[in-house]
């Protein structure tokens, strides 16, 4: 098996995952300034859930961030996943050719898809979640008048 090909898919795979984490990113804080610069409490009906009273304006925005955040994970961990089990090709070709197991421990990706956590992934799903909390709670705040 060509080892440059490897590298080549390799480095496709781990490049769609940054440029997907790189859009969560993006659009998780441009939704902070969303929501800050346009408050969602006083349109739509008024809801309660666990406390916490928000509009439905607010909610419908929730959800169309929550979606997105759901499908970029998605797309997110199937990159990541591609591009570790291909590390781990690229580590068992390597095995093959002699090189030292120094070298071939540092091709080890975080996981490698038997049902090990990915931090990476873990990382993205927590930062989804607080970035929703965040969202709702930036949307539905009580805000002084201005005089």
């Amino acid at each position: 098996m060509d080892v440059n090909i490897l590298i080549t898919l390799t480095e496709a795979y781990a490049g769609q995952a940054t440029e997907i984490f790189n859009m969560f990113l993006t659009v998780l804080f441009a939704s902070f300034g969303f929501a800050a610069a346009m408050p969602l409490r006083d349109i739509g009906k008024k809801r309660v859930w666990l406390g916490f009273q928000f509009s439905s304006a607010s909610a419908l925005m929730g959800l169309a961030l929550l979606a997105f955040y759901l499908i970029s994970f998605r797309e997110f961990y199937f990159a990541m996943t591609k591009a570790n089990g291909l590390l781990l090709e690229i580590g068992a070709v390597m095995q093959e050719a002699g090189y030292s197991q120094k070298v071939l421990n540092i091709l080890k990706p975080s996981a490698n898809g038997n049902g090990q956590t990915s931090w990476p992934a873990v990382g993205y799903g927590v930062g989804a979640f607080a970035g929703l909390i965040v969202f709702m709670w930036l949307t539905n705040v009580k805000r002084p008048a201005k005089t």
